[in-house]
């Protein structure tokens, strides 16, 4: 579904916080309105094909917002999710796909439990990931536990999936890859962006 109306709406503190709370992926600018980082960064990031559509995006001008959440200094761009630590401040240079680079990074987590919502990132993005295939029942085994402190080791790096092997979107990642009930525990390494090349 398309957006309609302005990429970024303004908001004040306490309706960012609402938002946040509602809403799976919010980006907030927190700084003046009138500058380069704002007219030709942000607001350009906010109308990209690329994150538009994933994120909620708002502005304001409160400094005292933006510290309370962890900038600072302003002008600050903020995502604000569901998982991991949240919010996070962008630290990189004001360049539009560099931040956008940064919120596609941002908005995936460090351990996914393998769902519709990340169809995208792994197999659109051509991501290479490495997936647990587990029971349900083994996820605080000693071998979950190792796989999640791996994934924390080399976030950014590659993605980390868990998934099971019996129900829905679930299911189908495992007849894809070739998993079956009686394999399990099982891992698999594979790459979207060369032939779908699996390990």
């Amino acid at each position: 579904m398309k957006k309609v109306g302005p990429p970024s709406a303004e908001v004040t503190c306490e309706e960012l916080k609402k938002k946040a709370e509602t809403t799976k992926l919010v980006v907030a600018y927190i700084g003046e309105k009138d500058i380069r980082e704002h007219s030709e960064v942000y607001q350009s990031v906010a109308s990209h094909a690329q994150v538009s559509d994933k994120f909620s995006f708002v502005h304001l001008a409160d400094k005292e917002c933006a510290a309370s959440y962890g900038a600072s200094s302003t002008p600050a761009v903020l995502i604000f999710r569901k998982f991991d630590n949240s919010p996070l401040v962008f630290s990189g240079e004001w360049e539009v796909q560099k931040v956008v680079d940064w919120l596609t990074s941002a908005s995936v987590p460090t351990l996914i439990d393998f769902s519709e919502d990340y169809i995208e990132p792994i197999f659109g993005q051509k991501k290479p990931a490495i997936v647990l295939f587990r029971n349900k029942e083994d996820e605080e085994s000693d071998y979950a536990k190792k796989f999640a402190e791996a994934a924390k080791e080399l976030k950014g790096e590659i993605l980390f999936v868990v998934s099971g092997v019996k129900e829905g979107i679930q299911s189908r990642l495992a007849e894809f890859i070739g998993v079956v009930e009686n394999q399990l525990p099982s891992i698999t390494l594979f790459n979207p962006a060369d032939s779908m090349k699996k390990f």
